[in-house]
């Protein structure tokens, strides 16, 4: 998913206008073009198809969603991830699995939050091996 989020910086640098569909439709051919089995990989339908998801229901669920609370719209936010990503990804889950998550927003929401610490942390500890005395503890 990296290589959307490039091609989206990349767009941006030429000041054009943003269609994030096109971006992931043209990530989606860039990926292919160089490696064309990709289309049978599990992994790589999951992905678009999630991400695809996100893009076309998170605006709906934003606006039914919006509270005045600032922590439970991130809360809010999280769940419409969760419940966009999953709504557009159920077909091929269940057609490859047999089954259909039922624990999805909760163990979403909740695994989210710990990898953007863990992200976060990673993200420290790596610039701060730059310091001498850090990178000597």
């Amino acid at each position: 998913m990296f290589s959307w989020i490039l091609l989206v910086f990349i767009v941006r640098i030429f000041g054009k206008k943003i269609s994030i569909l096109n971006i992931l439709g043209a990530s989606a051919l860039i990926q292919l073009l160089v490696d064309p089995s990709l289309v049978f990989q599990l992994s790589f339908q999951l992905s678009y198809l999630a991400v695809c998801g996100i893009v076309m229901l998170m605006p709906f669920f934003e606006k039914i969603t919006r509270t005045d609370n600032y922590w439970l719209d991130m809360f809010y936010g999280w769940m419409a991830v969760s419940i966009s990503a999953t709504l557009f990804t159920a077909p091929l889950t269940i057609s490859a699995f047999g089954t259909f998550p039922t624990h999805f927003i909760l163990a979403n929401v909740l695994v989210s939050l710990v990898v953007f610490f863990v992200v976060l942390v990673g993200f420290i500890l790596v610039m701060s091996a730059y310091i001498p005395v850090v990178n000597e503890w």
